[in-house]
């Protein structure tokens, strides 16, 4: 796309931008250290309607490239009326590249290189930032790979004077970058991306070829019928019961993690069904591993719910004279060795219109423990910076009643949903409250995906699950979550459908927990892979028959529902919902498994 009228040459003391040629070609030459600024291009650049974007430049930066600010602008716009307008390439004092982009709280969100680049007279950085206006994202790239992106990015207009700049910022001299700049480019696109699909080519050899379409499928093999699989050896322990139909009757979503020789389970409840609000996320904990004795529920958000309330009135400007309930849903949970990490879905809704028509606003909240009976909340403005700014992005909402996946390289990767798909980011942070990046999935072929799940298999590969149908959709990853193949459905891989749970045991064996019976939740199976994509050995966990105690009309009906599980020493934790009524967790040995037929 090239300029539209002239370019203006501007600098404010110092040494003009000059134009130098050499046996390799033309750069523009910058000078930003002059006290008073420095120097750059102007031009007008207008794009007619809003548009996905990419900005690239090819940069030979000085020593201490940036100016008086701690950051260089590289390339510099302003679309005064389009969302996503005000966007900005740049490369820190420290040599970080970044991208910047105008957010639709009015303030520039920052998504920056982990590691600084080494400036090298004989050698062009490739520096390119991708603004997505249909994912709603922003990706970083540094000579052609992606190393970092924030999902979830709203974008606004600004009222700024259309206009282009190179080298300077828009609105200030003192972003200015001192070096060579080779070339720059911008383009816009439509229709979807992909983080893989951004490659640099050689002009002089072939191009790349896309992602490949997935060769592989998982299976999970199963008699005609399920009931006739061996019994999993366990033993079954009641979390809560409600006493009686005066207590909160609807309990679902169990999570369950092994913490400190205790077991902590977090699921949410509410007093009859999916339509009677407040959601109250509940944990109990376990006296030790017997399961014998389990503590009195705890209402996890109450204690901050007041000042969360303010926040989202903040947040969301509620006008006066309406009132809102608080709902929190645990989601997530993940321990390090001295603290265990409770991700919840939270919201506000409005009270007197019926729940499924109520207005809802939406920010989730983090819950954290050292010991299990002592909790605390990571305050929600806190929450709002490491969003923002540090690299937890959209994976504060978290996922759908699972753990993190610790990989075989010391990284976590995590399960959710974008609003276009599947997402499976990774990160260094063994907290997981900062660096999330990669891991988006085409899943354009899936026409409703939900409850996001997944595994590293003995051989390293990263897999993903989705939800939609009474197939399970399914997507993997051969070169550690930088590319996956796209979400399609395993046509060997029943499901209710229903939530289901994925993990590595320690030899290796992977593990599946869930519901394969299409249209019940009546049966619930185990079953383990020895590579990952085949399970053959398989195992009923739960099946016996049972009624719902408390029926509602949101409730669903009776079944095993939603299960979690997680490995302790060489037992199998496996939490669900009895009937959306209790919550129960059953213990296999998994030294006592008999051989499956299946496996014969």
């Amino acid at each position: 796309m090239a300029p539209q009228g002239p370019i203006t040459a501007v600098h404010a003391g110092g040494t003009p931008p000059t134009i130098r040629r050499d046996d390799s070609g033309g750069y523009l030459e910058l000078d930003g250290t002059h006290p008073e600024g420095g120097a750059g291009l102007r031009f007008n650049h207008p794009v007619d309607g809003e548009a996905s974007r990419i900005f690239e430049a090819l940069v030979r930066p000085a020593a201490g490239a940036a100016g008086g600010y701690d950051w260089a602008a590289l390339i510099s716009s302003n679309d005064a009326s389009l969302k996503g307008g005000n966007f900005e390439l740049r490369l820190t004092k420290t040599g970080q590249p970044m991208i910047a982009a105008r957010n639709d709280q009015n303030f520039y969100q920052q998504v920056g290189a982990p590691v600084a680049v080494t400036a090298s007279p004989d050698r062009s950085l490739h520096i390119a930032g991708v603004y997505d206006i249909n994912d709603h994202a922003l990706y970083l790239y540094l000579d052609g790979e992606l190393v970092d992106a924030l999902p979830g990015f709203t974008a606004s207009a600004c009222p700024c004077e259309p206009q282009r700049t190179i080298g300077i910022s828009n609105s200030s001299f003192g972003s200015s970058f001192t070096g060579l700049i080779d070339a720059v480019a911008e383009s816009t696109y439509t229709g979807q991306f992909t983080p893989a699909d951004f490659v640099l080519i050689d002009a002089e050899g072939p191009a790349p070829s896309l992602p490949a379409e997935a060769d592989r499928q998982v299976e999970l093999v199963l008699p005609p019928d399920v009931r006739d699989l061996p019994k999993a050896p366990g033993t079954r322990h009641v979390v809560y019961h409600p006493p009686d139909d005066q207590a909160m009757t609807y309990h679902h979503g169990a999570i369950v993690l092994p913490f400190k020789g205790r077991l902590v389970v977090a699921w949410q409840a509410t007093l009859r069904d999916e339509h009677t609000p407040p959601y109250v996320g509940l944990v109990s904990v376990s006296d030790d591993l017997t399961l014998a004795n389990w503590s009195e529920p705890l209402e996890i958000g109450a204690p901050g719910n007041d000042a969360y309330l303010e926040y989202i009135g903040r947040r969301y400007n509620h006008p006066e004279g309406k009132s809102y309930l608080v709902n929190v849903a645990p989601r997530q949970m993940h321990a390090t060795e001295d603290r265990l990490y409770l991700w919840c879905l939270a919201w506000t809704s409005e009270v007197g219109p019926e729940y499924g028509q109520a207005s809802k606003d939406w920010a989730s909240r983090i819950f954290w423990t050292e010991d299990g009976d002592n909790w605390h909340e990571i305050p929600p403005e806190e929450l709002d910076t490491l969003e923002n700014e540090k690299g937890l992005g959209s994976l504060r909402s978290a996922g759908s009643n699972h753990q993190f996946t610790r990989l075989r390289d010391g990284r976590l990767m995590a399960y959710n949903l974008t609003d276009t798909g599947l997402w499976c980011p990774t990160t260094e942070d063994p907290t997981g409250l900062t660096g999330w990046g990669g891991g988006r999935i085409d899943s354009s072929d899936c026409a409703d995906v939900g409850e996001p799940g997944g595994w590293q298999d003995r051989d390293g590969v990263l897999h993903g699950t989705a939800r939609w149908g009474q197939r399970i959709w399914h997507s993997y990853s051969t070169d550690g979550g930088q590319t996956w193949t796209k979400l399609t459905q395993q046509m060997k891989f029943p499901d209710c459908p229903g939530n289901k749970d994925f993990g590595m045991l320690p030899n290796g064996d992977v593990f599946y927990v869930g519901n394969p019976v299409p249209g019940s939740r009546m049966e619930l199976v185990l079953g383990l892979s020895h590579d990952g994509w085949t399970f053959d050995r398989n195992y009923l966990v739960r099946w016996e028959p049972h009624e719902q105690k408390w029926p509602a009309r949101y409730k669903g009906d009776a079944g095993y529902q939603y299960p979690d599980a997680a490995e302790h020493d060489g037992k199998l934790y496996v939490a669900y919902s009895v009937a959306r009524d209790f919550i129960e967790v059953t213990a296999i040995d998994l030294d006592s498994l008999p051989d499956s037929p299946a496996n014969e």
